[in-house]
């Protein structure tokens, strides 16, 4: 009989990093402790951090050293944040280190939470992954509509609009966030499209508040 190979330890699972913020307070609720992960699934024209999708140097970090660094800040932070780039490109990290940071701030006495800031383009299986080693996440929306999405991101969006529902249903969608396209997904029609998916995920929700945001484009790549 073939013995199961046993799972990788906290020091052998490796995250690519393109920024670390050790202080934020717009990043998801209260003080957070920031994480941009490198490596992006779209192509967005508009992207706020387009480092994090390029081929650059990045930095590695494995679970522990990661989690040393939040350590030193648990005393400051009311949560952590995976964000990028898209952070869900690493589930088994995020796993890892969700299970790490339970242990380690569950010991001092005020459990850390962990949130992913995702663009929901990730399958069933990831989803399972994550969703119960994980807070919440703050998903960002860039169009309801099928053609305006995939001509801002190079991507069809249902997969992300189902992903949403699931993710409201669930009772794990603590934000939602739209950048305003002028000319795009700024339309009356799209806008109209929005509010009622706002409120389709708002009834979903189980009767968790929901944040929702509108962002003006300040960072076009035409």
């Amino acid at each position: 009989m073939n013995k199961q190979a046993p799972p990788p330890s906290t020091k052998e699972i490796v995250a690519r990093i393109n920024t670390i913020i050790p202080s934020s307070f717009v990043d998801g609720p209260g003080h957070r402790f920031v994480v941009f992960f490198q490596g992006c699934n779209l192509d967005c024209s508009y992207c706020h951090n387009p480092e994090t999708k390029r081929d650059v140097p990045f930095t590695a970090f494995t679970v522990d050293e990661l989690l040393d660094s939040v350590v030193m800040e648990l005393p400051f932070i009311d949560g952590v944040t995976f964000s990028g780039g898209e952070c869900t490109l690493q589930p088994a990290f995020i796993e890892a280190f969700s299970k790490s940071l339970a242990q380690k701030s569950g010991s001092s006495g005020s459990k850390v939470k962990l949130i992913l800031d995702t663009n929901g383009c990730f399958n069933q299986e990831v989803y399972s992954q994550l969703k119960n080693c994980i807070q919440g996440f703050i998903l960002d929306i860039k169009a309801i509509s099928a053609t305006v999405h995939q001509k801002l991101t190079g991507v069809h969006n249902q997969l992300i609009l189902d992903n949403a529902l699931q993710m409201a249903r669930d009772g794990l969608l603590v934000e939602v966030r739209t950048v305003l396209v002028p000319g795009d997904n700024d339309t009356p029609v799209e806008l109209n499209s929005l509010r009622k998916f706002y409120q389709q995920l708002k009834d979903y929700n189980q009767g968790n508040e929901i944040k929702f945001r509108l962002i003006e484009s300040s960072n076009m790549e035409r």
